[in-house]
This record gives C-alpha cells, structure tokens and sequence, in this order.
C-alpha cells in the first residue's frame, strides 16, 4: 500500500459532535452545526478505518485471499457509522 498523506487514525467524533479529533484531542476538522453534523462526524471519523477496510478488501479479493471474517470487520464498521 502507498503511503498516506492524511492525519492517521484513529479519529473519533467530539463529545459535542461538532469535531473531529485524532486520539489526542487535535482537531482533525469542524463540522457546521445542523442537523447532520453528528453523523457526519461518525462518518469523518471513520475514514482512516474505512480507508485500510476498503484497501484489505480489494488486496484481499484481487488475490483471492479473503475470508468471511474481513467481510464481518467491514461490516461491523459500517453499523458504526450509520450510527448502530
């Protein structure tokens, strides 16, 4: 895989859910304050995560390496992010 060029993770949503922030409190990004934010912030938030879900699948399938259990991380990171 190449490198990165974003903030790596993990990120989470701040407890107000305005934010973003990586694991020490720095903010990652702001949020415009409606009725979207908190899941946009869940989302955000789960981008690094996706990003080497997402990678990990594609190897995985290209190679024909994958296993029930990638498809289960990558779903349960899904319930994460729609809020489940």
């Amino acid at each position: 895989m190449s490198e990165t060029k974003f903030t790596p993770g993990p990120w989470r949503a701040s407890k107000d859910g305005f934010d973003v922030e990586n694991v020490v409190g720095a903010g990652v990004c702001a949020l415009y304050a409606d009725e979207t934010c908190e899941a946009n912030a869940r989302l955000i938030a789960a981008a690094p995560e996706m990003y080497e879900a997402v990678a990990t699948l594609v190897r995985m399938v290209t190679d024909g390496d994958w296993t029930t259990v990638e498809l289960n991380e990558a779903r349960a990171l899904l319930a994460r992010v729609e809020g489940g």
